[in-house]
């Protein structure tokens, strides 16, 4: 399957999928090993897919896990610039499940099974303030997970 995603020039569009696991108060988050900040495990919506589907086959595809969806809560409309494009992108955040406890906890980092340049590591929650998160509001989305379905709009350039 295709992604969602197209070019025109120097701007960009995508559309993705990010899913926040919280386990015994500590977070699932992965990056790039070049990168300065964390973000949630996720990836691209294929065309036909559902975002749903999506952001389980993408746990699945990284990590080798099958999880759970809790609650759809948040869309955020991304706009940001990145070695010279302009980006656009819709990403939809689940809050995920792990009923059969197949998500073990590891201190450190580990290699993403299917990016060899990405790493995922557990953090206490307690951490977060000090802890470099992109997009920009996610640390804000997390307070308000409760507060029912939540839509920003991220602007970082």
């Amino acid at each position: 399957m295709r992604d969602i995603q197209f070019s025109d020039g120097d701007k960009r569009f995508n559309c993705r999928v990010n899913g926040i696991c919280i386990k015994e108060n500590k977070i699932f988050l992965s990056k790039m090993k070049t990168d300065a900040y964390w973000t949630f495990v996720g990836g691209k919506v294929a065309f036909g897919e559902s975002t749903d589907a999506a952001i389980l086959r993408e746990y699945k595809e990284e990590i080798g896990v099958d999880l759970q969806i809790d609650k759809f809560i948040a869309l955020i409309e991304n706009f940001f610039d990145l070695e010279g494009y302009s980006w656009h992108q819709y990403i939809f955040f689940y809050q995920l499940r792990d009923d059969n406890n197949v998500l073990e906890f590891f201190d450190g980092e580990r290699q993403i099974a299917d990016e060899e340049n990405a790493v995922y590591k557990w953090f206490d929650l307690s951490e977060l303030a000090d802890t470099p998160i992109k997009p920009d509001c996610l640390k804000e989305i997390l307070q308000k997970t409760s507060q029912g379905i939540q839509h920003y709009f991220n602007r970082e350039n």
